[in-house]
This record gives structure tokens, C-alpha cells and sequence, in this order.
């Protein structure tokens, strides 16, 4: 691969939340900053412990002014949703998600991925990736839309 090609390293991530119980994940993008009432930064050990099996990078907790909504999905809907039955063990893009009282963004999730069995009783593994942060800054301006495809004679 010449040296001009190479893949940026994937700089790690905190755990961004609204209002402590939605995990927006790079949707992050699509909320408005008017709407955003208090921001709270939580690092290494002040990181409530709810969330620290969920990140090792932090947590970034956004509260929403109120009637902001933001369209997510419990876990236990993402459970039936893939017609599973019994107990269930959710990650977090690989890190064990303890807190099942969390929602996640539905534009936040790029894929579920199931796992098998594991030794621990906690029955099947439901993976969650997030949609990855972009890691190429946009050669846009924000507001700019692109068309693809061949125009018509």
C-alpha cells in the first residue's frame, strides 16, 4: 500500500450518552446544539459504574432540553427483534454492556452480531457495533448535498 494510502489509526472513543440513558454513538451528529441543556464529562474513576464495563475512554453525558427527542430502542426490543429467547448478554462494540437499562440511538447501530453460548450461564451474546466515527474530516461545507448518479439526455 504506498505510504499516501494508509489507514488513519481509529482514535478511541468515550461513550456518548443523552439525558444518561440513550447512548447516541456517533448520532451524536445529528443533534442539534441549541438542544443540548448541560454537558457532563465523566473520566477514569468518576466514570459512574453503571458504564465502566461499557468504555474505557470516558463518558460524555449530553441532557437534552426538554421535548428533544431522539428515536432509539430498548435492548430488550433489540432481544426479540432477533427472536431470541432466554438469558442474553449484550456488548457494546465487544465490551460487556452491565446496564440493560440503556436505549441506543436506532442511527447509532451499524450491525448486530450474534454470539455464541459462553461458558458464564449468561445464555447467547448480542453484540451492538455503532456506527464508526468518521475518521476523514468532511471536505464539505456542513449543509452541502451531494448527488450521485449519471443525469438523463
Amino acid at each position: 500500500m504506498p505510504a499516501g494510502n494508509q489507514a488513519r489509526p481509529v482514535m478511541p472513543q468515550p461513550l456518548y450518552l443523552a439525558n444518561s440513558c440513550i447512548i447516541v454513538g456517533s448520532s451524536l451528529n445529528t443533534i442539534n446544539p441549541q438542544s443540548i441543556e448541560n454537558i457532563v464529562v465523566y473520566k477514569g474513576e468518576d466514570i459512574p459504574v453503571r458504564w465502566r464495563t461499557a468504555t474505557a475512554n470516558g463518558v460524555i453525558d449530553l441532557t437534552l432540553k426538554p421535548g428533544v427527542k431522539i428515536r432509539s430502542v430498548s435492548l430488550a426490543r433489540l432481544k426479540r427483534r432477533q427472536h431470541l429467547t432466554g438469558p442474553v448478554r449484550f456488548e457494546l462494540d465487544g465490551r460487556p454492556l452491565a446496564d440493560t437499562s440503556l436505549r441506543i440511538a436506532t442511527a447509532a447501530i451499524q450491525e448486530l452480531v450474534m454470539g455464541a453460548a459462553d461458558n458464564s450461564g449468561a445464555g447467547k451474546v448480542l453484540n451492538i457495533k455503532l456506527v464508526p466515527w468518521n475518521s476523514e474530516p468532511s471536505k464539505h461545507q456542513p449543509g452541502t448535498i451531494l448527488i450521485r448518479g449519471v443525469a438523463g439526455r
